[in-house]
């Protein structure tokens, strides 16, 4: 009885491992991004602000300016080439040049031989008028199925060139 015992346990034990091997399996394959799954090409280019449009809205409120729909165009250069436009929201302590923002980003642009837009979301942070944005846009022409991710930045001037490095991820390879 005390044996019989012993390779139920053993069984179950066994059993137990294949079925959490199993899932740790699937489940590690299902959730896998799509950063792992096809060639990664890091790539650098520079944003010059050629014109800014007039915003939606704006107001003043305890030092802080708010502004709405305030739309930018400029020249992508560097390993892209090609145009710029970025429609976004941004909150800025006048005082400190400290604030936060978000928008739509949308580049036309060509890369090599390869020519079409990536389009998405930009998120900003301004520290003493210092830029940093991070943003993720999808591909359509001859990006379609691929994504820009990267960073970016620079002083807040309308002179500024801002620089990004950023990977353009192709899950085709």
């Amino acid at each position: 009885m005390k044996l019989r015992k012993i390779k139920q346990h053993t069984i179950l034990i066994g059993l137990t491992m294949l079925i959490c091997s199993f899932i740790l399996v699937v489940g590690v394959t299902a959730t896998t991004p799509i950063e792992t799954l096809g060639h990664k090409t890091p790539i650098t280019f520079g944003f010059t602000n050629v014109h800014d449009g007039n915003f939606e809205r704006m107001w003043f409120s305890d030092g802080i300016l708010h502004l709405r729909g305030a739309p930018h165009d400029g020249i992508v250069s560097g390993d892209l080439l090609g145009t710029l436009t970025y429609t976004g929201d941004i909150n800025l302590n006048m005082e400190t040049y400290d604030g936060t923002g978000q928008g739509i980003l949308c580049l036309s642009v060509t890369y090599g031989d390869l020519s079409g837009t990536f389009r998405g979301r930009m998120v900003i942070k301004v520290n003493g008028g210092i830029i940093t944005a991070m943003f993720i846009c999808h591909g359509d022409g001859d990006f379609e199925g691929m994504k820009l991710k990267g960073t970016g930045g620079g002083i807040m001037n309308p002179e500024t060139i801002y620089l990004a490095d950023a990977i353009i991820l192709n899950p085709h390879g």
